[in-house]
């Protein structure tokens, strides 16, 4: 009896939100609206040579020498090997940051 191939998923990638921050210029200064624009457009069109895809959507924080970013996580891990970026912070956080009590109890004081 011959077992039929394995079929691969044709379903999208999950999408990651992140916020990209740049790396300051070279004299350690902060860019301009326009460059910190100019410069996220650079480096997302670098990942998305680098993996063959385009984020679903960008949004550059032009003040802050930011972007957010959904994408796939082939994407985002791109973006973070670019050398204008300083730092890829996850948007959602899928564990809670406090940690639950075991059990709940009276205390008397």
């Amino acid at each position: 009896m011959a077992t039929s191939p394995t079929r691969q998923s044709k379903t999208a990638p999950a999408m990651v939100e992140a916020v990209v921050v740049l790396r300051p210029l070279d004299n350690d200064s902060l860019p301009s609206p326009a460059q910190s624009k100019k410069l996220a457009s650079t480096v997302l069109r670098a990942a998305a040579q680098e993996t063959g895809t385009k984020p679903a959507s960008s949004s550059v924080f032009e003040n802050l020498n930011s972007f957010s970013v959904r994408a796939s996580a082939e994407f985002i891990d791109a973006l973070a090997r670019c050398k204008e970026v300083a730092q890829v912070l996850p948007n959602d956080a899928e564990v809670p940051e406090l940690i639950a009590p075991v059990a709940k109890r009276s205390v008397t004081l």
